[in-house]
């Protein structure tokens, strides 16, 4: 009978330890992928004192151009508030610093991603920061 309890015990711990497993190899494909495109991160600190403007949006396309024109070809009609939460995402920004640069609040930003969320398509189960940081690799 212990034996049986063991077992089951060591496989709850593999279990545990496959999911910590899983996550260190996404925040090391995170880490990864963002040492990639963050190579040149000054430019944006010119915007984090003034705050986000549409010269934001130039600056980013210079850097990420693939990006804007896909992200344009698959939300159509997008507007200009999602498009720079999309561009401070794939820069993998945090709601809150996302609320800070849009000089938003963090629920309005919580809905932006929601909605924006909604129209790729994709669950609340998927990063949508990693999503973008994916969908289109520069």
């Amino acid at each position: 009978m212990g034996q049986v309890y063991n077992t089951n015990q060591q496989q709850g711990v593999k279990v545990q330890m496959g999911i910590g497993i899983e996550a260190e190899d996404t925040l090391a494909l995170r880490r990864s992928l963002l040492q990639e495109s963050l190579a040149d991160t000054a430019w944006i600190d010119e915007f984090r004192n003034g705050g986000i403007n549409d010269l934001f949006i130039v600056e980013f396309e210079k850097r990420y151009p693939r990006f804007v024109a896909h992200i344009e070809l698959v939300l159509k009609d997008i507007n200009m508030m999602d498009l720079k939460a999309c561009c401070l995402m794939r820069l993998d920004f945090s709601t809150k610093d996302i609320a800070v640069f849009t000089k938003s609040s963090i629920r309005a930003v919580e809905s932006r991603k929601y909605r924006i969320r909604k129209r790729l398509g994709i669950t609340s189960n998927v990063d949508l920061n990693m999503f973008l940081i994916r969908m289109v690799k520069e």
